[in-house]
């Protein structure tokens, strides 16, 4: 991913707090971003516009500069759940680009390579925030684990932590428990997952929520996806 000042990401994320504004699909549809001339943040107003209608065109973000997976995943979940819950998605979205501003302008002019020495310790601080709340409100949404250790690879702050979730992707609950991504507790909440311990997810979620301070927010409803 390139590009995404934090401007840019500020104005992409009011762009998607404007549409979880909306009441109707309609309202949806003619979405309006007069605030902004950011090319990204007019170019997500019309993604938005077609959730309904043409769902692989709102989710294709080919040619856009700012294209992070979390963004990816919202618009894919967005058009997999009609109203309301569409745009309580969208909602989530906007919480997020604003929450993790910092690790989004990180990540958006990364080059591959650590951040200076100097500011890396907090960089992995913010990241493990980041993936943290990834695992909680991408689950609560209805992704699949791999599916969100995808997201955390894609937007991770540089090689060494994209090849660190790679090996949680490929080695399985063998990897993610040996993974030094999670902390002895969190591999100890993992294992009570991976065994089908009753109320594990939930317990983790909880873990997840309080321990980093994390703006999640429970579905509205429990309507399964449609």
């Amino acid at each position: 991913m390139e590009g995404g000042g934090r401007r840019g990401i500020l104005d992409v994320a009011e762009v998607f707090r404007l549409a979880a504004r909306a009441s109707t699909q309609a309202e949806l549809d003619a979405l309006e971003v007069p605030f902004t001339e950011d090319p990204d943040a007019l170019a997500y107003g019309e993604r938005l516009r077609l959730l309904e209608k043409e769902p692989r065109a709102a989710t294709d973000l080919r040619g856009l500069s700012f294209r992070p997976s979390f963004v990816r995943d919202g618009l894919v979940l967005a058009s997999q759940y009609a109203p309301p819950v569409r745009m309580f998605v969208l909602g989530v979205v906007a919480t997020g680009l604003t929450d993790f501003l910092d690790h989004f302008a990180l990540i958006a002019r990364r080059e591959g390579t650590s951040p200076p020495p100097a500011e890396l310790e907090a960089a992995r601080v913010l990241q493990k925030r980041y993936f943290a709340y990834c695992l909680a409100q991408w689950t609560e949404l209805g992704m699949e684990f791999d599916e969100v250790f995808l997201t955390m690879k894609d937007d991770a702050l540089d090689l060494f932590s994209a090849a660190q979730v790679r090996e949680c992707l490929d080695g399985g609950p063998e990897a993610i428990l040996g993974s030094e991504l999670f902390t002895e507790e969190e591999r100890a909440l993992w294992k009570d997952v991976f065994e089908g311990a009753p109320g594990a997810w939930t317990r983790m979620r909880r873990h997840l929520v309080d321990t980093y301070q994390l703006p999640f927010r429970a579905l509205p409803t429990p309507g399964p996806r449609p």
